[in-house]
């Protein structure tokens, strides 16, 4: 009698969980005698059956041929007991029973895990726990409960505010409506106040084109609204310019805020400011609220170490202009050189100690005070690369008389540096 040896068991399933789910899976085996002879061009009975737990929770018996290389191929399922195992709970064992004359005396047996149960099969049992036709209407009433779950929690305040991406929009070489154009500019009244604002949520092009001019052969951006929302934010300021931070957070069930801060200005120009993002699509009848913020928010600046530079007392500054009539109208300067000094200092016997200039820069700072100095302190900071800037406040003692204030100090070597000055006046 002929002993077959199964030497090769394939199970599996090649499909999407997207795609039509079959009620089935393929099996091979390649079958050989006890001579090691392959078992070729021959019919054979294969009873196939699937154990949880060592009971079979489904059975079938099948026929197949071997071709020449003694390879068995066969479909396992396509019944509808097939269609009602639950492949949710393992583990699962197939068992093969195989009578090599095509009868049912079944005189080889296999058992093997099934380590490879189809996860669309998973998937399918739970389509069917949840009375859905296919994973996509699975997923969207997986989003429709989450959605209820925010709105729950929107209504007894406890939901979690959280950040949304979002990325700025380039119109290229068209141009957004201004608001300060009264012919063909963005809807704003010419008598409202400065430091107003407005915010609108376009979802297609026939919303965004009555806020952008395209001269000539602009032509928009291309802007997927099937995916995207664009949100765009626009104002007039009259003491404040450009936008310096922006944030969007989802802050319950189908609402948002929109964070616009503000930097500092020239108060006598009226300026518009326009903000446009694109964040991935909002849900229809979504809320966005504008806040804006008009905040000074600090550079990471580096404080940088200095010394104060005193002249030998035979000698004085000299050439350095102070205006008594615009009292905050302090000037700056960064000195290199010896030579440059010079300019500046008139000894009446000996010389000015020298700076080794290899090392240091000298800066000289000085204006006029219209109450009286009580003290002065001062820091620098490096805003970026080559720029520094010099801080001084001022303490007055509120005396009514004008007052010459000036600040020498050397710090490392600055070489093709530019440094500004801001004064903070204090009233004591």
């Amino acid at each position: 009698m002929k002993k077959i040896f199964i030497i090769l068991i394939f199970v599996g399933l090649a499909t999407s969980i997207f795609a039509q789910i079959p009620e089935g899976f393929s099996y091979q085996a390649v079958i050989r005698d006890n001579n090691e002879t392959l078992v070729k061009s021959q019919t054979v009975a294969v009873k196939a059956s699937i154990l949880r737990n060592n009971e079979v929770v489904f059975t079938q018996t099948l026929n197949a041929v071997t071709n020449d290389n003694g390879l068995m191929t066969l479909t396992i399922g396509g019944t509808p007991e097939f269609g009602e195992i639950d492949w949710t709970h393992g583990p699962l064992i197939i068992k093969t029973q195989i009578d090599p004359t095509g009868g049912d005396n079944y005189t080889i047996e296999t058992t093997a895990p099934l380590l490879t149960v189809p996860y669309s099969m998973a998937a399918k049992t739970a389509e069917k726990a949840l009375n859905v036709p296919d994973l996509d209407n699975l997923l969207e009433r997986i989003n429709n409960l989450e959605n209820q779950i925010e709105e729950l929690y929107s209504l007894i305040g406890g939901f979690e505010p959280r950040d949304v991406p979002f990325t700025e929009l380039e119109l290229g070489d068209c141009e957004w409506k201004s608001p300060l154009d009264p012919e063909n500019g963005l809807p704003w009244e010419w008598d409202e106040p400065c430091n107003t604002y407005s915010l609108v949520v376009i979802n297609n092009y026939e919303e965004l084109i009555q806020y952008v001019n395209c001269f000539g052969d602009a032509e928009l951006p291309s802007i997927n609204f099937d995916e995207f929302t664009l949100i765009f934010a626009y104002g007039v300021e009259c003491n404040y310019t450009l936008p310096t931070y922006i944030e969007v957070q989802r802050i319950g069930y189908k609402n948002y805020v929109m964070k616009v801060n503000l930097q500092p200005g020239d108060p006598a120009v009226i300026t518009p400011w326009q903000v446009p993002i694109l964040v991935e699509k909002l849900e229809s009848g979504s809320n966005v609220e504008l806040i804006v913020t008009r905040e000074i928010i600090e550079d990471e600046r580096v404080e940088l170490n200095f010394e104060d530079y005193i002249l030998n007392e035979n000698c004085q500054w000299i050439n350095l202009i102070y205006d008594y009539e615009i009292f905050d109208n302090a000037k700056i300067l960064i000195i290199n050189s010896n030579e440059g000094v010079e300019n500046y200092i008139n000894c009446v016997s000996g010389n000015f100690s020298e700076i080794n200039f290899d090392e240091y820069s000298l800066i000289i700072a000085w204006g006029v005070a219209n109450n009286g100095i009580h003290t002065i302190e001062k820091k620098i900071t490096q805003t970026d690369d080559l720029l520094y800037n010099l801080d001084v406040t001022i303490e007055l003692n509120c005396l009514e008389v004008m007052q010459e204030w000036l600040i020498t100090i050397l710090i490392d070597k600055l070489s093709n540096a530019t440094i500004s000055l801001t004064t903070i006046i204090i009233n004591s």
